[in-house]
């Protein structure tokens, strides 16, 4: 080690996540929020995550447009609320009262 030469490594996987399997071999249970995510409606497009990264550009397609339709609808949510905020606002307190802010 003292000339600056890198130690051997005979077993990579063992050399990064140890020795021991039961560290890193444990089932994944995805939460509530996880499997809700995925169940969204994609309007017939792919929910498989793996297609983002396949070769075949129709498949990362696909998978794309069902991630398109979800940001999509929130932000459309998001600025019809904003808009709404900004209408109360500009019609004032005399006529919405609290609503106006």
């Amino acid at each position: 080690m003292s000339d600056g030469t890198m130690p051997e490594i005979t077993n990579p996987v063992g050399f990064i996540l140890g020795e021991d399997p039961s560290v890193y071999q444990v089932d994944y249970i995805p939460q509530s929020s996880i499997a809700s995510f995925h169940d969204l409606p994609r309007f017939s497009h792919s929910n498989d995550f793996s297609l983002l990264f396949s070769s075949d550009p129709d498949d990362v397609r696909d998978y794309s447009l069902g991630l398109l339709f979800l940001a999509v609808f929130i932000i459309s949510f998001f600025v019809v609320w904003g808009f709404i905020l900004l209408l109360f606002k500009c019609i004032g307190p005399t006529h919405l009262g609290i609503l106006s802010g």
